[in-house]
């Protein structure tokens, strides 16, 4: 009788313990796809911005920003640049600056306190009208063309269209300016500006 009570509870066990192998197997895929997805949306987060001029809402990620951004930041960026007078160039240069990459800081740096000086002493200033852009989400790439009309004063000294091409790198959520360039109008050759 014994020997018979154990075959049952051997048998009960036997297939108790395959059942537990299936539930413990189905957890362990489960585990593994959890780890996936997790694995993804910590890459993939999605932040809502506000941008410095609110016209539209944009997102970015860990991996890359969207194209709303990148056309927002450009037109900030170009309009700090290139929308400057004897008494804000300093302060639009400035905060022009904090979007620079490291690796141009020092070059950009002093070629905007070589502006700064000529704008100041020559009372200059400019106005950017864009009317164009193009963005690159890819190559993390803005072009942007309008008219630059600079004046002395109260004289307009020139009124010309310019395409300017700003590239950045993301790093974490941080853009920064890795190459800024005014492309020529005829030849639509890269000058650095």
């Amino acid at each position: 009788m014994e020997y018979q009570q154990y075959q049952g509870s051997l048998a009960h066990f036997k297939k108790m313990n395959r059942y537990l192998t299936i539930v413990l197997l189905a957890m362990a895929v489960a585990l593994v796809g959890m780890s996936i997805a997790v694995y993804r949306a910590i890459g993939h987060k999605s932040v809502v911005l506000m941008p410095p001029v609110l016209t539209q809402q944009m997102t970015i990620s860990d991996v890359m920003p969207d194209a709303a951004y990148l056309q927002q930041m450009g037109l900030f960026l170009v309009s700090l640049r290139l929308n400057i007078t004897p008494s804000n160039i300093d302060n639009h240069f400035k905060t022009f600056l904090t979007h620079v990459n490291s690796s141009i800081y020092g070059q950009v740096s002093v070629e905007l306190d070589e502006e700064i000086k000529a704008v100041q002493r020559g009372r200059i200033t400019s106005a950017f009208y864009p009317r164009e852009q193009l963005i690159n989400p890819h190559d993390l790439s803005v072009k942007i063309t309008g008219r630059l009309d600079k004046y002395v004063g109260n004289r307009q000294i020139s009124s010309k269209d310019q395409t300017y091409l700003l590239t950045f790198d993301y790093n974490q959520g941080h853009l920064s300016i890795i190459d800024y360039y005014r492309l020529e109008s005829n030849q639509d050759k890269a000058t650095k500006k």
